[in-house]
């Protein structure tokens, strides 16, 4: 039996570029940090089969030897897991001997907290909002700008959060990254790329151009109606964040995984000449700042297309 699709459906979606771009981006983007998180997974899966591999043909070592062993570990690429690897050895004294020697160990990997870690990043967030947006797009075109996650508000909400990521990585994260040493895998810097600035910036010229709306908000109206919104998503993050990474300090957790950005390190003594609370003030006044402006750029921008649409039609 022949499947025979309707010129309606053809028109629609298969003739129609904004569905392919819509559901090849946002697919593409979903993959990519699903790929990228269990990438991690396996990365800690394989640290720690190695570390059981070697340990084991290392029993009765000195403890000098085994932590020769584990030094290196350090700058190759496994090793950045080792923060969320549970290492304990048992070191004893044989008979005839000053030095201890290793007997036993118990190894674990945490892959709960590598997990809570990895969708803890707004960045992470922000970018799985824009890749369900544009899925839901592609495949309810008749929803986009009317109700539900596809709604004029939400997709502001969205829009505005991806550009956020964008300008906070760029301007702060990528410098301070790149001034500390740190060097990303080609890998890393293609997830980097894409995620921090290709992305958003596809997403946000297509909102700008070719995202269906029926504005009716005056500037006052949107204030009113839209900003706190934005805001309140905000703070929940933020408290969340705060609150989890105390919890990871006063726990002594490994610093790394403590605050999934620097700026948010209030225990931070000096970081680039300037203590962690003034870094995270300074954030927030920058994130409230680029969250009302772009916001508000955004729902002019729409308002002038969409008063201009009503015009050429008239």
């Amino acid at each position: 039996m022949k499947f025979n699709l309707k010129q309606e459906f053809k028109q629609q979606y298969l003739m129609d570029w904004k569905f392919w771009f819509k559901a090849l981006a946002g697919s593409f983007l979903l993959c990519l940090i699903i790929a990228m998180y269990i990438k991690g997974l396996v990365e800690i899966g394989a640290l720690k089969n190695k570390l059981i591999e070697n340990l084991k043909n290392m029993d009765g070592y000195k403890q000098s030897e085994v932590i020769a062993y584990l030094n290196t570990l350090k700058g190759t690429e496994l090793y950045d897991k080792m923060t969320w690897i549970s290492l304990n050895m048992n070191f004893v004294n044989e008979s005839g001997s000053l030095d201890k020697v290793l007997k036993g160990f118990m190894i674990g990997a945490n892959f709960g907290d590598s997990t809570i870690q990895t969708f803890s990043y707004f960045t992470t967030l922000s970018n799985i909002a824009v890749g369900v947006w544009l899925l839901l797009a592609a495949f309810k075109p008749q929803n986009e700008g009317k109700k539900g996650f596809l709604s004029y508000g939400m997709t502001l909400v969205v829009t505005t959060y991806i550009t956020i990521t964008m300008l906070i990585y760029n301007g702060m994260l990528l410098p301070q990254m790149l001034a500390s040493g740190r060097n990303l895998t080609p890998v890393g810097w293609l997830e980097s790329v894409v995620e921090h600035m290709v992305m958003p910036l596809a997403f946000i010229l297509y909102i700008c151009f070719f995202f269906k709306s029926e504005v009716c908000y005056t500037k006052k109206q949107f204030m009113k109606k839209e900003w706190w919104k934005q805001l309140l998503v905000l703070a929940i993050y933020a408290v969340y964040i705060m609150v989890r990474g105390e919890m990871r300090y006063q726990g002594e957790k490994p610093k790394s995984t403590q605050y999934p950005y620097f700026f948010m390190d209030i225990h931070a003594d000096n970081m680039m000449g300037m203590p962690g609370w003034a870094w995270l003030i300074i954030a927030m006044i920058f994130v409230i700042a680029i969250c009302l402006g772009f916001s508000m750029i955004y729902h002019i921008i729409l308002t002038k297309r969409n008063s201009k649409n009503i015009n050429q039609v008239n």
